[in-house]
Formats: C-alpha cells, structure tokens, sequence
C-alpha cells in the first residue's frame, strides 16, 4: 500500500513538473537564437571554427576485387586513398561508407568506416574486408559521411612523418 502511495505522489509531482514546463513564453527573437546556436557550437567545438569553413575530405582513389574462400563464400575486399585539403586543420575520426549493389540496384552489402586522424594535406589510404556477399556486385560505391564540427581541430601534435628506407 506504501509503494501505490508513492507511486501515485511521484507521478502527480512529474505531471505538475510537465505542465511548468509546458507553459511559457516561446519568443525569442533571431539573434538570441542565433547567439544561442554559436555559444553551443563553439562549446562542441572546443572554440573551434565549424565544418563549413573546411574542404572535405577527398576520395583520391578507390579500388575493391572479390575473393571467394575455400568453402564458397564471397567477400569484397578494398583499398580507399583518401586525402585531406585543409592546410590547417586535422580530421579526427573520418568517417566513409562502401554500398555493393546488384545489377537491379538491391543492396548487397554495406558498411561504414570509422579510421583514424588524417593531417593536413595526408594522403591516408585504407584496406580490408568490407562484407560478405552472395554475388557479384554490378556496382560498388564509396562516400564520405559528412563530418560534425567535433572531428575538425586545428590542434595537433607536431608529428614527423615516417619515411620508407
């Protein structure tokens, strides 16, 4: 009977709380929204600019063949070169994505790519196994997912390349 009881009040306390914030005045002008939008984007970003004032980045180059293993099963395998424009500016976390379609235009397979930093003006290049198949694709198509604000910085470390000997 005690726990009904303190059932009953807890929902009564959240309704009252709903209707508090339910009620209101919902004018805001533009430039309090716009100051409002800024403030949170520089907090995302750490002070950072936006995406918007980056180059994405560039596919160089992309290339997949299928292997198929010892007992019948298919997979596509790739390698992406994917290149980064901005003299000033590191991408953390660059996201794509490979889609394998069928000569009708079904879905075969497809997955996204999360890989590490590219710095300025890196050429990374990436390679493994997307999936598994049950047939050849007709097609296999590669993007870039857009990047959030929080995958640009302008602050990183000084890293010497390596260099093949």
């Amino acid at each position: 009977m005690k726990i009904k009881l303190l059932s009953i009040a807890l929902v009564m306390v959240l309704a009252v709380g709903l209707t508090g914030c339910i009620g209101g005045s919902d004018e805001v002008n533009d430039t309090e929204r716009e100051a409002v939008t800024t403030q949170q984007q520089q907090q995302q970003t750490g002070g950072h600019a936006t995406n918007n004032q980056f180059q994405d980045l560039e596919i160089v180059e992309f290339g997949y063949y299928i292997i198929q293993s010892s007992l019948g099963n298919m997979f596509l395998r790739y390698s992406i070169f994917l290149r980064n424009p901005n003299d000033d500016a590191m991408v953390i976390f660059s996201r794509y994505r490979i889609v394998a379609r069928s000569e009708d235009g079904r879905v075969l397979g497809t997955r996204e790519f999360t890989q590490g930093h590219v710095m300025p003006n890196e050429i990374r290049v990436e390679a493994g196994q997307a999936f598994q198949i049950d047939e050849r694709p007709a097609t296999v198509e590669v993007e870039i997912i857009s990047l959030m604000p929080h995958q640009w910085s302008h602050n990183f470390p000084n890293i010497i390349p390596l260099t093949v000997v």
